[in-house]
């Protein structure tokens, strides 16, 4: 039989069409907001439709503070890394090389 090991969920973080964080995601479900409505990242108008549900307002430039970082990371990149920088905030731990083999992380759709 194989040994189970026990993981802990010590943060989260959120970038979502209904909120920019976790608390404000949270917050707009439980209020019913719909981060549904016209596209305006692209010109939608070739395509079947022209409504979806996209992040606004999201700056990764006020969360993320490392430039060269930024520079290659698309924009959905950008998304997971406000996310991640979120979740260790609200874990309060700060990962460190001599322990990097004890951290992971989880990343999907909300």
């Amino acid at each position: 039989m194989t040994a189970r090991r026990r993981i802990a969920i010590t943060g989260i973080g959120m970038v979502t069409p209904v909120g920019l964080d976790a608390p404000t995601t949270w917050s707009s479900l439980q209020a019913g907001r719909t981060g549904i409505g016209p596209i305006s990242t692209f010109d939608a108008r070739g395509f079947a439709t022209s409504i979806g549900a996209e992040v606004k307002g999201f700056k990764a430039e006020s969360i993320v503070t490392d430039g060269s970082i930024l520079k290659f990371a698309s924009r959905p990149v950008r998304f997971a890394l406000a996310a991640a920088s979120e979740a260790l905030a609200d874990a309060g731990i700060r990962p460190e090389s001599a322990t990097a083999h004890r951290w992971g992380l989880s990343a999907g759709p909300a």
